[in-house]
């Protein structure tokens, strides 16, 4: 327990506190942990490798593979922060557009209800290109931004699928998020703090269901022991036509 009651990005021993090993592979970059059993309070001698490179098409290209020698939980994703101004406007401003049409309902603490709904109609209503700004003032959450898993399409998984899509129509730029994984966290940054400024930045996170453990309807996110899983997030970068 690290945030009050709860476990956030894997609580204290939370692989985003930990140094990696590194090895280049021709034009990619794979990092490794090995986290021992019990760290965390997680069961099994997990291995991870993380490996980064970018395509001849404007893109990081992210894959994520995992091992464990016991049953374990595993739901990786990139926690980074975008502003596709470089600073100039307010990432509010960004029009956002989510290939989904569910979100998970959160409470005061930002973890899921168990209830999926519609976002058609409501202060989530992403299915077409939105200011952010716009949507906000509709919320009726103590969070006066984002902090929202929205739900893929039901496709083939094993293709990464488009996810969501951010544009800044002032500087031109857009971004897009492909993932093999079923949906993608909007966080709009309100927490963020110096040397940053709230809402500084936007997050598109890519990942298994939050708090899944906790829900038996939610798919599960379980790793079963000696079965190596990947996954893969692409960010792809262009200019609007």
């Amino acid at each position: 327990k690290n945030d009050g009651n709860n476990s956030n990005h894997g609580g204290f021993h939370g692989f985003n506190a930990k140094i990696f090993d590194y090895e280049i592979q021709n034009d990619q970059v794979i990092f490794s942990y090995e986290s021992e059993d019990g760290e965390g309070g997680f069961p099994g001698n997990l291995r991870l490798d993380v490996s980064y490179s970018f395509s001849n098409d404007n893109e990081l290209l992210i894959e994520y593979k995992a091992i464990a020698d016991k049953e374990t939980i595993f739901n990786p994703t990139n926690h980074a922060y975008f502003d596709l101004s470089a600073g100039k406007a307010n990432p509010l401003d960004f029009e956002l557009k989510v290939f989904a049409e569910k979100y998970l309902e959160a409470n005061n603490q930002f973890l899921p209800t168990g209830n999926i709904l519609p976002i058609l109609d409501s202060s989530f209503d992403f299915s077409e290109y939105r200011k952010i700004n716009e949507l906000i003032p509709l919320k009726k959450e103590i969070l006066k931004g984002y902090n929202t898993f929205f739900i893929g399409k039901e496709t083939n998984q094993e293709v990464p699928d488009l996810l969501a899509s951010l544009r800044d129509c002032s500087s031109g730029r857009i971004l897009d998020v492909y993932s093999d994984m079923p949906g993608v966290l909007f966080y709009t940054g309100d927490y963020l703090s110096d040397p940053f400024k709230p809402f500084g930045g936007l997050c598109l996170e890519a990942q298994l269901y939050p708090d899944a453990p906790n829900h038996s309807h939610f798919p599960s996110v379980l790793l079963p022991a000696k079965k190596e899983q990947v996954y893969h997030i692409r960010y792809k970068f262009g200019l609007l036509s």
